[in-house]
């Protein structure tokens, strides 16, 4: 094994726990945010009792913005097309000035690499995007039936206070 190969393996794995550490400091400070009665995100009050997403409580102003996660994800998957795609163009660059011939099925490799991934990212994006949209469609349900039992409740007393006072 070449010691560059060694150095890339050793960058990735340092490189994933890092970003795994930095995730889990994060998401403990969102909880510690919670548990004061603050937004996780932005870290304000929570007065009217927060919208639940993820796992933690946010304001109604957060709720109402993008999750950056996506956001992150989509960018991180457009800079890898962008990347493979560049560097797939250095090979092909090399390989035509080697034998001077076409070197179509790196090409083809890079049409693939490039095409796949964007599938991949719009893909994410729309499930994200319905995965929200069922979250907020059950939150919905949720309040509604909230809400329900509150009018049946208040409903119910009103008729023991009236059927008292005959």
């Amino acid at each position: 094994m070449s010691s560059a190969f060694s150095v890339w393996v050793a960058l990735i794995v340092i490189g994933a726990l890092a970003a795994s550490a930095l995730s889990w400091r994060v998401h403990q400070a969102r909880v510690r945010r919670n548990r004061d009665g603050r937004c996780a995100r932005c870290g304000s009050p929570l007065e009217d009792g927060g919208v639940r997403r993820g796992g933690v409580m946010l304001c109604a102003r957060c709720a109402g913005r993008p999750r950056p996660g996506m956001t992150v994800a989509v960018r991180a998957i457009v800079l890898l097309v962008v990347l493979g795609s560049v560097a797939t163009a250095w090979a092909m660059r090399g390989m035509w000035v080697v034998n001077r011939r076409g070197a179509w099925f790196v090409f083809a490799l890079w049409l693939f690499y490039a095409g796949a991934l964007i599938f991949f990212a719009f893909r994410y994006a729309r499930d994200a995007r319905n995965a929200e949209r069922r979250r907020e469609s059950a939150e919905r349900s949720a309040q509604a039936a909230h809400e329900a039992r509150a009018a049946r409740a208040e409903h119910e007393a009103n008729l023991e206070r009236h059927g008292r006072e005959r």
